[in-house]
């Protein structure tokens, strides 16, 4: 045969494991994936949260839950409050 009439073979490209790149590709990979769903039970969600429940329980006058909404929200705000707070002392401790 010549080798125009040969059928052509394509070669497989695999990637080769030399040590370099491999995790690089993977993570860019796994954040892509990563940015397709929100995740929900992080910090900022709840803090965003306890802030609207806490407005909303200065906005709503409902008589017995309006003050079970509060008390709970403010107690959250507070904790949120306090660990951005604390989260910002330590960062600024750990560059001196």
């Amino acid at each position: 045969m010549s080798r125009v009439e040969q059928p052509t073979r394509r070669r497989k490209h695999r990637r080769r494991s030399d040590g370099t790149g491999g995790a690089q590709e993977g993570a860019a990979d796994r954040s892509t994936a990563e940015e397709q769903h929100w995740k929900w039970r992080t910090f900022p969600v709840a803090f965003a949260f306890a802030v609207g429940v806490f407005m909303m329980s200065w906005l709503a006058f409902v008589p017995g839950l309006n003050i079970l909404l509060f008390a709970v929200s403010m107690v959250a705000v507070a904790l949120g409050l306090a660990h951005i707070f604390v989260r910002q002392v330590v960062a600024r401790r750990r560059r001196e």
